[in-house]
């Protein structure tokens, strides 16, 4: 029977992992060979080699159970570890995507609060344009209020200028009235006096030429006229 090969036995770690259940003690020593006795039959000798052959198979796949046993256990114990470590993985992960979540829901409330400002200050700029439009309204607005200022003040300077000259205008009239009434005064005082004067002369020279009637019209007559004419 041709020789059997070794087994292929994965290399663990632990070089001595423990078995899972019992192994097989060590194989119980050949029974020592009967003597020699006569010779016996070639077909009993053929069957008494296959027999210890197959003795030996079943040693050395004994010994093989044992060691995929070892193997198992040290399988079992790495598939542990893997999975605490998975677990512990797992956890972390867990942990990190809740903490990932947390930065991305605190940068989008950030990117939230800088779009609302983003819009504040654009509000804002709007605004601000709105006033300055409205100020270089108002400053166009003032210049001319200021050169329509200027304009009445001018008219207005004119104006007292104007008013000034009215002013001495109306005294030198006021002054001239006054001349005129004074005037008019001594000339009616001249007119009372000289018809007082004149009357009384008539009334003498009437008194004189009562005997000539005719006379005394003629006489009034030319009184009168010389009267007038001469206060006239």
């Amino acid at each position: 029977m041709a020789a059997r090969r070794g087994p292929h036995v994965i290399s663990l770690h632990d070089p001595n992992p423990p078995l899972l259940g019992r192994a097989p003690g060590p194989a119980a020593p050949a029974a020592p060979a009967p003597a020699p006795g006569p010779a016996a039959h070639p077909a009993f000798a053929a069957i008494e080699q296959r027999l210890l052959d197959r003795n030996l198979d079943i040693q050395e796949l004994l010994v093989d159970n044992q060691r995929f046993a070892a193997t198992h256990v040290a399988l079992q114990k790495q598939l542990i570890a893997a999975q605490h470590e998975l677990r512990a993985v797992s956890v972390a992960a867990t942990r990190a995507r809740a903490e990932r979540e947390g930065e991305v829901d605190a940068l989008a409330e950030q990117a939230a609060h800088i779009e609302a400002e983003a819009r504040a200050v654009s509000a804002a700029r709007a605004e601000v344009d709105k006033v300055h439009a409205d100020v270089q309204v108002l400053a166009a607005a003032r210049t001319e209020l200021v050169n329509r200022l200027q304009g009445l003040r001018e008219q207005l300077a004119r104006k007292q200028a104007e008013t000034s000259k009215t002013d001495a205008v109306r005294a030198q009239i006021e002054t001239m009235r006054r001349e005129i009434q004074k005037g008019r005064m001594i000339r009616i005082y001249l007119l009372h006096s000289c018809s007082s004067y004149l009357l009384a002369s008539l009334l003498q020279r009437a008194v004189i030429h009562a005997q000539h009637p005719v006379k005394d019209i003629n006489f009034v007559l030319t009184s009168q006229r010389s009267f007038y004419t001469s206060c006239g």
